[in-house]
């Protein structure tokens, strides 16, 4: 799918952003019972059409001993000399049982003596149930000693309200204390309109100032407001307002249009 990306200026006028040019070819290495293994070839061009160094992605997808899916993937970028190198590894493992997905993944990048080590390491486990989903997700990072420490927390609830749904995403911090505080929270709310469009009304809140935990309530920060419609030629349009807070009284003003994208949608009809 093609898209194009528009922004538009403080008097309302529509900019089109110079766009990079990006080829992929994927072709399936190896398949059978002990799973599967895709090579995809990535080329690129920035917005001047200059041509930018490849890069390749193996996935080696297999099923664990406990019935889990297992997806590595490497990535690999041109060195100096032009020749592709391995330069980060990421493993996801998901496992479903009754209702709960369990996710862990793994970030993986070269030592100085060529082997792989753990940099970042993502947690989530996911329920579901009665048509709500609440999901749970931590990521850690290195500590200065070299052990894994929980740096971000993430507490998303999403439950159907009316012909939408409402989604609920807490975000808490390791803070100095070395407790996890509440730094942030998101309410998006997404509803199916008569005619065809359907929006998203994001309401953003967060700390007094950025980097520090919570001193009593969130201050709210912005709303954002995503409309998607079908467009001219088999094109979905995307639009993107935002309105902030007045410094002096803290009111909402208008939504402002900030951006645009129109995505040139497979023949065939939006969507398939």
């Amino acid at each position: 799918m093609l898209a194009q990306i528009y922004v538009y200026d403080l008097d309302g006028r529509r900019v089109l952003l110079p766009a990079p040019e990006e080829k992929r070819e994927r072709r399936v290495v190896e398949e059978g019972p002990n799973g599967r293994v895709v090579e995809e070839i990535v080329e690129r061009r920035d917005a001047q059409g200059n041509k930018l160094p490849p890069e390749k992605l193996r996935v080696v997808e297999k099923q664990g001993a406990d019935g889990s899916t297992i997806v590595e993937t490497t990535k690999y970028e041109s060195d100096l000399n032009g020749r592709l190198a391995a330069t980060e590894r990421a493993v996801v493992t998901t496992q479903q049982q009754s209702g709960q997905t369990k996710t862990i993944s793994v970030v993986e990048r070269p030592t100085v003596n060529g082997t792989f080590a753990a940099v970042e390491k993502t947690a989530s486990q996911t329920t579901s149930a009665y048509g709500k989903q609440q999901t749970n997700r931590s990521t850690y990072v290195l500590d200065q000693s070299g052990n894994f420490v929980e740096a971000v927390r993430e507490l998303i609830e999403k439950a159907p309200e009316g012909k939408g749904a409402k989604e609920v995403t807490q975000e808490f911090r390791n803070a100095p204390t070395g407790k996890m505080e509440l730094t942030g929270q998101k309410i998006k709310i997404d509803s199916l309109n008569p005619d065809g469009t359907s929006t998203s009304e994001i309401t953003v809140y967060g700390v007094a100032a950025p980097g520090r935990s919570a001193d009593g309530p969130l201050k709210l920060r912005e709303q954002q407001m995503i409309t998607t419609r079908p467009g001219p030629g088999n094109t979905v349009i995307e639009s993107i307002s935002v309105r902030r807070p007045d410094l002096a009284d803290s009111k909402l003003g208008a939504y402002q249009k900030v951006g645009e994208k129109v995505t040139q949608m497979p023949k065939g009809g939006a969507g398939k």
